[in-house]
């Protein structure tokens, strides 16, 4: 399922990086603020936690802290030892606000 979210880029968490059976990869996090809309009509800032596993976009994060960004996502749930985790993972990066696709 793909997913875009637009918002305030509010932090970008340190990177980790490994080896596996695959070779290298790498990680970074990153948090967008959106804004969500409840009954009353009362606006609520709703932090998002994003992964981006592009080192290449994970470069431009820290320059673009506290601008508005689009994030195209993928939305992804994985199985681990009988539990189950969602991810949000983040394929392209872009400032300001885009309707385009990336």
């Amino acid at each position: 399922m793909n997913v875009v979210v637009i918002g305030i880029l509010k932090k970008a968490l340190e990177p980790i990086s490994g080896q596996n059976e695959n070779g290298a990869w790498y990680l970074q996090d990153f948090v967008v603020e959106t804004y969500e809309t409840n009954k009353k009509g009362q606006q609520y800032p709703v932090p998002i936690k994003i992964s981006l596993d592009k080192e290449e976009y994970a470069q431009q994060l820290e320059q673009m802290i506290g601008q508005e960004i689009t994030a195209y996502c993928s939305l992804r749930s994985t199985e681990s030892k009988g539990r189950w985790f969602t991810n949000l993972k983040a394929y392209s990066v872009r400032s300001g606000v885009h309707s385009q696709q990336a």
